[in-house]
């Protein structure tokens, strides 16, 4: 029988701290956790990759961590603060990567307990959203250190209340109202109108979250929107439309042909050149 080296075949350039290539994680989750990372490199410095891949091929999870974290440079170049969680969906395999800066901090002892016993019950059932909040979650408090999600990120990606109102939960719908209502105002001219709509969506917002300061700035939010749709009507809208473009991504700057990266992660740079210590852990659920 020949001999057949492993051969390393990248996934891709990242897209962002989260990285579902096997497209099994919802895109709330995915946006909500990519929004946590970032905030969360933003106040440490510490780089947390999520890596989701369909297959190892011939390539084992252990082999393959150390050469994508090799390849993206996860964690700052000299600080080597990185750490990968990397899933293979079909080989049911998961590692945590860990950089020669975090070793110290996420040990293979906590890394083990982490890919061993929080996250396969969640990939047994195949929830995908919890078993990769969990794991994160997981390695953020094995790390420590000061860290308080900044109040602009979701809350804690392992809780959150289902009896609350999220208005994140509901972009897509606002992103529809907010297209449509913008071609109804523009063709009315009559500016005052968007505050009647605002007025209407500050009472609907005030009863669904109790929360009435979404009020007044809805109502002013509208009387100026609708004074800007209805006077550049023919240079937004009509352009716009000539051009294959959203009306709405017009007013806010875009271009036509602007790809909409979920999660709005278009400007996502890449890592900082750090380098895996080999420390870390395999599981498999």
């Amino acid at each position: 029988m020949p001999f057949v080296a492993n051969a390393y075949t990248s996934p891709g350039q990242p897209r962002g701290f989260v990285n579902d290539f096997a497209g099994v994680i919802s895109e709330q989750a995915e946006y909500e956790l990519e929004a946590f990372l970032k905030d969360y490199e933003s106040q440490t410095s510490n780089e947390i990759s999520v890596v989701i891949i369909k297959e190892l091929r011939d390539e084992t999870i252990e082999t393959y961590a150390v050469q994508l974290f090799s390849e993206w440079g996860i964690g700052k170049k000299g600080q080597d603060n990185g750490a990968l969680f990397l899933v293979a969906v079909d080989d049911n395999k998961m590692r945590i990567e860990t950089g020669y800066g975090l070793e110290g901090d996420l040990t293979d002892i906590e890394s083990k307990r982490i890919v061993s016993t929080v996250v396969p019950p969640y990939f047994r059932s195949d929830d995908w959203d919890e078993g990769v909040r969990a794991a994160v979650v997981g390695m953020i408090s094995a790390i420590g250190g000061e860290y308080t999600p900044s109040a602009n990120v979701a809350r804690d990606p392992q809780v959150r209340d289902a009896s609350n109102f999220h208005i994140g939960d509901y972009f897509w719908f606002f992103i529809f109202i907010f297209v449509w209502m913008g071609s109804v105002l523009a063709r009315s001219r009559s500016w005052w109108a968007g505050g009647v709509v605002g007025l209407v969506a500050g009472v609907v917002v005030g009863v669904a979250s109790g929360t009435w300061w979404w009020l007044p700035v809805l109502v002013v939010g509208g009387l100026i929107f609708d004074y800007l749709v209805s006077t550049k009507y023919k240079e937004t809208f009509t352009k716009g439309a000539k051009s294959g473009a959203w009306p709405w991504l017009l007013l806010m700057g875009g271009r036509p042909g602007r790809r909409w990266d979920r999660g709005g992660r278009g400007g996502f740079g890449g890592f900082g050149g750090g380098m895996s210590g080999g420390g870390g852990a395999s599981g498999s659920w």
